[in-house]
Order: C-alpha cells, then sequence, then structure tokens
C-alpha cells in the first residue's frame, strides 16, 4: 500500500497543473475588437427641378466680314489704315494713281460738252424744219419744187432726226459717267464700321482686282453656328438665351441669343443649322475662338435630386448610403438626368433622407457612423 502513494501524488499534481493552465488560456483569448466608426458628411435629399445639357462646340465668326478689292487695277499712291485699326464706313483705305483717268475725265467731259452744244443746234434746226415743212409741202404740190428736194424736207422733220440727236448726246454722257466712275474708283473706302483685319496691299505696290487689298470684320458681336439634333430642334427657338462658354478665355461664361434655327434639316448631314449671337462690345472675343453652347435638352420638376457624388458604382449597380440609428444603409437607386451637380433619384430613396456625400466610399452597409458636418447619430 505504501508503494500506491507517491503515484497518486503525482498523479494529482498533473491534473491540477493541466486545469489551472487551461483556465488562463480562456481568460486571455475571451476580448472581442471594439466595433470600426467612419467618418462621414451628409445632405439632405431634395425635391427640385433639374435640366439635363447638350454641349455644341463651334467656333466664333464675326457679325460681318468683308473683302474689299479695288474695281479696277493701279499703283497705290497711299494707304491710311493697318491691321488693327478701326474704321467706319465710307473711310478711305487707299488710293490709286489717278493721273491717267483724270486725263480721261478731262476728254469726256469736253465731248459731252461739244454733244450738248451739237443737240441744242440740231434741235433749234429740226425745230425750224417743222415750221417750214407745210410751205416747203405747198410749194411741192404747185410744182414749184422737185421730189427730191421735198423728201429732203421731210426727212429733216421725222422724229427719228431728233431721236438721233438725243442718242448721240446721251452717248456722250455715258462716255462721260464712265470716265467719272472709274475716277471714283481710283478712291477704296470701306462698306462697312469695323476693325482691320488683313491689309494685302501697300504703297508702289499695283492693287489687283482678283484679291482683297483689305479686309474688314464687324465684331461687335460674334456669332457661333452648330447643328442641332432631331432631340434638340423641338426645344431651341430664336430668342432663347443660351449659356457658351470661350475655351480660350479659359471656359469664361458668356450669354448667347439664338439668332436663327434652321426650319429644314441640311441634306448632307441630316442636322440642323442653328445660330447663336454674342454681344461683343469690348472686342474681348475674337474670330476663330472655341466657343461651346449649352443647351437644355431635358427638364423635369419636382423630382428627388442629390449631389452627383452621392452616387457610388458597386458591382455595376448605383448605390446611395443614407443614415439610419447611427449606422449606414446601401441604398441600390435608379437614377434619371444629371446636371454639373446634381443627378436625379427616380427610386431607392426619398426626399428628406439624409445621403452620404462624402465617405460614402469606404462603406459597404451598416457601419458605425461619425457624422462630421452634425447631422444625426
Amino acid at each position: 500500500m505504501s508503494k500506491r502513494y507517491p503515484v497518486i501524488i503525482v498523479s494529482i499534481i498533473m491534473i491540477l497543473t493541466i486545469v489551472l493552465g487551461g483556465c488562463g488560456t480562456t481568460k486571455n483569448t475571451s476580448s472581442v475588437p471594439e466595433e470600426q466608426v467612419v467618418t462621414v458628411s451628409t445632405i439632405k435629399a431634395t425635391t427640385g427641378d433639374i435640366s439635363e445639357f447638350s454641349n455644341l462646340v463651334g467656333t466664333l465668326k464675326p457679325n460681318e466680314m468683308v473683302n474689299v478689292v479695288p474695281k479696277m487695277p493701279g499703283k497705290v499712291v497711299s494707304v491710311n489704315f493697318d491691321v488693327g485699326d478701326r474704321v467706319n464706313a465710307g473711310d478711305v483705305l487707299f488710293r490709286i494713281d489717278d493721273t491717267d483717268i483724270q486725263n480721261q475725265v478731262k476728254s469726256a467731259e469736253a465731248a459731252l460738252n461739244m454733244a450738248e452744244a451739237n443737240y441744242t443746234l440740231n434741235k433749234q434746226k429740226y425745230e425750224q424744219s417743222q415750221a417750214d415743212f407745210a410751205r416747203y409741202e405747198a410749194l411741192y404740190k404747185e410744182g414749184a419744187i422737185s421730189q427730191q428736194q421735198y423728201e429732203q424736207t421731210k426727212l429733216s422733220v421725222s422724229p427719228d432726226m431728233l431721236k438721233l440727236y438725243e442718242a448721240q448726246l446721251e452717248q456722250a454722257q455715258a462716255a462721260y459717267n464712265t470716265a467719272k466712275t472709274q475716277l471714283d474708283n481710283t478712291v477704296v473706302t470701306s462698306p462697312i464700321t469695323g476693325v482691320v483685319a488683313s491689309k494685302n496691299i501697300n504703297v508702289g505696290e499695283m492693287a489687283a482686282s482678283t484679291m482683297p487689298s483689305f479686309v474688314i470684320v464687324d465684331n461687335s458681336s460674334m456669332f457661333v453656328e452648330v447643328n442641332l439634333t432631331d432631340s434638340l430642334i423641338n426645344r431651341v427657338k430664336p430668342g432663347d438665351k443660351v449659356t457658351v462658354r470661350i475655351r480660350e478665355a479659359e471656359g469664361q461664361a458668356v450669354e448667347g441669343i439664338v439668332d436663327t434655327v434652321a426650319p429644314a434639316a441640311d441634306q448632307r448631314t441630316g442636322l440642323f443649322p442653328a445660330k447663336i449671337k454674342i454681344d461683343n462690345k469690348d472686342g474681348s472675343l475674337k474670330a476663330g475662338m472655341t466657343a461651346t453652347v449649352v443647351l437644355p435638352s431635358e427638364t423635369k420638376n419636382g423630382v428627388v435630386i442629390v449631389p452627383k457624388e452621392a452616387v457610388v458604382i458597386q458591382n455595376t449597380v448605383s448605390v446611395v448610403f443614407t443614415v439610419k440609428d447611427g449606422k449606414s444603409v446601401r441604398n441600390v437607386v435608379t437614377t434619371g438626368i444629371s446636371d454639373d451637380k446634381n443627378i436625379e433619384i427616380v427610386s431607392g430613396i426619398k426626399a428628406g433622407d439624409e445621403v452620404i456625400v462624402k465617405g460614402q466610399n469606404l462603406l459597404s452597409g451598416g457601419e458605425k457612423l461619425k457624422i462630421e458636418n452634425g447631422g444625426s447619430k
């Protein structure tokens, strides 16, 4: 019996060691990690109006552009304006040597004076012949003069003779007018008020009627031409105000007015040409600048709208996260039209819901939230 006691004692000690060790391990693994908190910003979904816009790109053109071409060739003797100068309608741009033309005018004027004198004299003779014709006719009947003399007298009072004298005078007058017109054409003036866009002539050079010597533009207003699709044609009419953004002016937005809309589509493109007029009294807009015309393509009133950043794409579906009881709620939504800031929510949330607009990309639904803008907890 005495030999068994040491074995029993050792067994008891081993059992106690295992039990006590197991209890210690259980105590160390019983702690639970804290729940994750995500910081977000929120905004209320609202009901309002929203318009979707189409951006149409075109090039600015001046209100009017005129190529000034001399009506007659000749040597340039003076030039009064340069590129960038402002001119008024009627201002003399340049002059062509008129020495030869002046001589032609003097010659034509002298011929006209002679023709006028001849006409006056011949008309007096015609009137006198008419007075004498009755006497000659009586003498002819009496046999006092020959038939040849009678026929000559009759011819002198013919209306055709007076027409001949008048035609000679008109011919001389036309020659004088032509020479005078040529003289006037040596002075080349601006047909419109505007700015010199191009000058292709200098003193001493030969001006030709085959190419523009000056190009004058009226840029007090500018136009941009765009093409409207079938979906836009009935949403735009002359007089409508639209927004136009100028690329070269860092996207500066200016107001434009629809000037014309074609009543029929272009047969080549199937689109409807339209012209947008833009005021440019300060001259800041230049021809050739790129302009983007912003046109409303669809408008909806009284719909649920949220900021565009509130909508995130998860697994190819649109999702908006809202707040409920301090935690995130994942809402699959159907979206509608959008503008540059907001988007329409057709279904999935309602007006008044607290929508997460910052931190939403960190959520999957059910996270505890810390709302930094003071929304609901």
